[in-house]
């Protein structure tokens, strides 16, 4: 997994929005969108639901996510 893919992913999952997060990480739709994927990829599962407003995130989405502030925090 690579950092930056990792931002976005933290950033639409924080924010449940996919605009916010491209703000957020600085980047466009494309490429926030292809970082998503590659993660998706990775993991083999989709992470997140995506929603005409808002983007949740799936099961495997929240056992990515508690995965990576685990391992932030040692």
């Amino acid at each position: 997994m690579d950092p930056m893919s990792i931002a976005c992913f933290t950033a639409v999952a924080e924010t449940q929005n996919f605009s916010r997060a491209e703000r957020r990480c600085g980047l466009s739709q494309p490429a926030l969108t292809r970082a998503l994927r590659r993660l998706e990829q990775q993991a083999m599962a989709p992470l997140f639901d995506r929603r005409r407003s808002d983007a949740r995130l799936t099961e495997e989405g929240l056992r990515m996510l508690m995965s990576l502030r685990v391992s932030a925090a040692a």
